[in-house]
């Protein structure tokens, strides 16, 4: 290493360190979108209550927030009257998992592994094309039928092209 590398290495250090901030480089109209992927799970005891005590905070901070659900939500009565009540602040989604009711309801023969979250048991891209199709024809159409128009937006964990 030549000599006077370790002394520039330092002075641009004492500079950089030293040197005040007057400005900060985050533009003025920046954003945070808060997305509360919604499901029906064995590891939530309540899922009203999960939903409610998400909700509670976000709407006591007065924020907008995307609630992508699953198909297995959209069968919930409970829960999409709750959902209907989000306020005009809230955004409605749809969260792509596959689950053994959303298949059996799409006429999908679910791919049951050692573990529901398998990606070929979970992800779309575990079933065949005309199986795909199925199913987000499926739960587009129970989505529209809740709420009376489609989603906005759409989520996942991984989503593959053809879907």
């Amino acid at each position: 290493m030549p000599k006077k590398l370790p002394i520039i290495i330092f002075l641009f250090s004492i500079y950089y360190y030293l040197l005040p901030i007057t400005s900060a480089f985050a533009e003025s109209n920046s954003y945070i979108t808060i997305v509360n992927p919604q499901r029906i799970s064995v590891y939530t005891k309540d899922y009203l209550l999960s939903f409610k005590s998400q909700y509670s905070e976000v709407e006591k901070r007065d924020l907008y927030a995307t609630w992508p659900v699953t198909y297995d939500v959209l069968k919930k009565d409970d829960f999409v009257d709750e959902l209907k009540r989000l306020n005009s602040s809230q955004e409605l989604g749809i969260f792509l998992e596959v689950t053994p009711l959303f298949a059996k309801d799409a006429n999908v023969i679910y791919n049951k592994l050692d573990s529901w979250h398998r990606a070929a048991s979970l992800f779309l891209s575990g079933y065949s094309q005309a199986d795909r199709i199925k199913l987000i024809d499926t739960v587009f159409k129970k989505f529209k039928e809740e709420f009376g128009y489609y989603p906005k937006s759409v989520g996942s964990w991984w989503t593959d092209s053809y879907s």
